[in-house]
């Protein structure tokens, strides 16, 4: 069969999804974009002028007063700049090669067509006097980590998440829109800087990424994700978009931030925010281009399209990068020839359950 065969035959599901990552546009929404259309969304913000200023035992509850002072708070890394998306990638203060490797690849980034991207690390502390030895001479060659008192652990994401709202709102109120990303993480910010630019005004309540959508809590006593009925009583989480990147306008960081204060469920981060917006009165916006918490395999084109690509190896980051850096903007065939490759590659590795995806 040829290549046009085989898009034309896909063609319908394509559109239906217009998304390359593995669980394609798991969610039943209306409205759903067709390419090469920019973004795959459930609803649209409402949009206004920019106003110029403005987290069981896996899962301890907040307690705002252990996050109100830093090791280190590079208050300067936003002062006197009009930055358009600030990214903060939450790390662990060990891996200064990954935060290199970042840095050096898609982080290199600092503007799209002239509008302001600032990159910030953003870490717990370390019992080891080494290391933290290791992160201050870092800050002070690079100037951009933000670091808590707490001692960084996987039980500690959700004080890391609320700590990056107070910086936010503390030292960065200008920026237009937060990125919060996982250093295992790859990120396309000209992808993604290019449609928010599409946005034209900013847009107030937007809080973006791949929605997770009625989620149940793990109520399996032996699971390290437990939750009891008294801890978390509600049948599902909210909705809310997964953790591994996520973006948000800078009133919702605000609000969430103001929101921490009265919810103290001891649920992961992710879904934290999603309690903390819900409160808000928030709706998240989905979009199939962040891809979760899901690895998807590099294609060029695919990754062009695409927002994030979670659980990206240091090899494979510095590949895909060079890979990028030197390849030209896909065209619309190209584009679906790597949609197209991507369904028959997992076809042919037997999980034929992502033509099912594509179908709701």
């Amino acid at each position: 069969m040829s290549l046009l065969a085989v898009i034309a035959l896909f063609s319908p599901l394509l559109t239906a999804s217009c998304a390359c990552a593995e669980s394609l546009c798991r969610m039943p929404v209306p409205n759903v974009c067709a390419l090469p259309s920019p973004l795959c969304v459930m609803s649209a913000p409402r949009i206004s002028s920019f106003p110029a200023v403005f987290l069981q035992a896996a899962y301890p509850p907040v307690v705002l007063p252990a996050l109100q002072r830093y090791v280190i708070s590079s208050p300067r890394a936003c002062a006197h700049r009009d930055v358009f998306l600030l990214t903060l990638v939450f790390s662990s203060p060990e891996n200064g090669s990954r935060r290199e490797d970042i840095r050096r690849t898609w982080a290199n980034r600092t503007h799209i067509q002239g509008f302001m991207i600032q990159t910030l690390f953003l870490l717990g502390s370390s019992r080891s006097p080494i290391t933290q030895a290791a992160i201050r001479m870092e800050n002070k060659r690079y100037g951009d980590i933000i670091q808590a008192r707490f001692i960084d652990s996987s039980r500690n994401q959700t004080p890391k998440t609320v700590l990056a709202m107070r910086w936010v709102v503390t030292y960065c109120p200008i920026s237009r829109f937060i990125l919060l990303t996982d250093e295992t993480t790859f990120v396309n910010l000209q992808s993604l800087g290019e449609y928010l630019l599409t946005l034209r005004r900013h847009p107030e309540d937007l809080y973006l990424g791949r929605v997770v959508h009625q989620e149940m809590p793990d109520r399996n006593p032996s699971s390290a994700r437990y939750l009891s009925l008294s801890q978390y009583p509600d049948k599902h989480f909210p909705d809310y978009c997964a953790g591994s990147a996520f973006v948000m306008s800078q009133d919702v960081a605000r609000k969430v931030y103001v929101a921490a204060k009265e919810v103290a469920s001891p649920v992961p981060y992710d879904v934290f925010v999603g309690l903390c917006v819900r409160r808000a009165g928030v709706v998240p916006m989905h979009s199939s281009r962040f891809s979760g918490q899901k690895h998807v395999r590099y294609n060029s084109c695919c990754y062009q399209f695409l927002f994030s690509s979670a659980d990206v190896t240091a090899s494979e980051l510095s590949s895909i990068w060079e890979d990028l850096r030197d390849t030209r903007p896909c065209s619309l065939l190209e584009t679906y020839s790597g949609l197209v490759t991507f369904i028959i590659l997992k076809i042919h590795s037997g999980k034929k359950h992502v033509l099912q995806t594509l179908l709701l």
